[in-house]
């Protein structure tokens, strides 16, 4: 539907055709506070072409507060864009952010056009299991008769016994032989992957990281949820591997979608048109 197919404006209306791409409009700064606490009814055109997008999950691409008189109606031809909600770093993913606030009635909108929610961050993966592995400690103590500045000893210095010697000058003066003993070492999963942001004004949705990898037997952290498209919810980042020694974690979950409408018993549609995200 094209501009010349838009009913006849009125002369008794406000009348405001939005031409270019604007971020975080609001209505009543568009219009002025006191054109838009006048009792005249208002009308606003967003061309084909033109988004208007929000910059922020607390922002809203199109804002129309309470306070206004008159009726207002919005026919859109463009795009109504919310912001994607953040990646999750250390939990879970954040919500996207709204499209369109309905402050007060009287409001009807016409969409011939798009209308989206920003979608949910993906959560961070899990973190891997903790595991185990075989290690050795120098003890402080060499074999006689050379000393080194080590206590002397022709016994096994380790607590549990099985101690072996290196070779020469390892730590020792020429002709000394120190003494190390076996033990077990303890490693640590690594954190899980980050989480992707949402779809949102400014960004297509982004994909989860992975972890780095793992050592010694412990686990490698769950790669982080992908960020949801627009209007849909983050994915949940995956469960981290386990280790010889515990389990792995689950991973945290992603973001809900944002809301498309936010106060929509305050709005009377004329044309739903293409819309994603929750309603409230």
């Amino acid at each position: 539907m094209s501009l010349a197919t838009v009913p006849h404006l009125l002369s008794s209306q406000l009348v405001h055709h939005i031409t270019t791409n604007q971020e975080n409009l609001n209505f009543e700064t568009l219009f002025g506070t006191s054109k838009y606490q006048a009792g005249i009814d208002k009308r606003v055109i967003i061309a084909s072409g033109v988004t208007l997008g929000a910059t922020s999950t607390s922002n809203y691409a199109l804002n129309i507060p309470s306070g206004f008189g008159g009726k207002i109606s919005v026919i859109n031809y463009g795009s109504i864009l919310g912001q994607g909600g953040a990646g999750g770093t250390s939990g879970s993913g954040s919500d996207g952010g709204p499209a369109i606030f309905a402050g007060a009635s009287n409001i009807s909108i016409s969409n011939f056009g798009t209308i989206y929610a920003g979608g949910g961050g993906g959560g961070q993966g899990g973190t891997g299991g903790d595991g185990t592995y075989d290690a050795t400690y120098a003890a402080s103590i060499c074999t006689c008769p050379v000393c080194c500045g080590y206590s002397c000893t022709n016994s096994d210095p380790c607590p549990n016994g099985g101690g072996y010697t290196n070779a020469p000058n390892n730590g020792c003066a020429e002709g000394g032989y120190r003494w190390f003993c076996p033990a077990t070492g303890n490693s640590s999963g690594t954190a899980g992957g980050d989480g992707g942001k949402g779809a949102g004004y400014g960004n297509a949705a982004v994909n989860g990281s992975s972890a780095s990898n793992a050592s010694n037997n412990a686990g490698t952290g769950g790669d982080g949820g992908d960020g949801g498209a627009y209007g849909t919810n983050g994915y949940d980042g995956d469960i981290g591997a386990n280790g010889n020694s515990t389990t792995g974690l689950a991973g945290k979950s992603g973001g809900l979608a944002g809301y498309y409408i936010v106060n929509n018993g305050n709005v009377t549609w004329i044309s739903t048109g293409t819309v994603a995200g929750r309603v409230g």
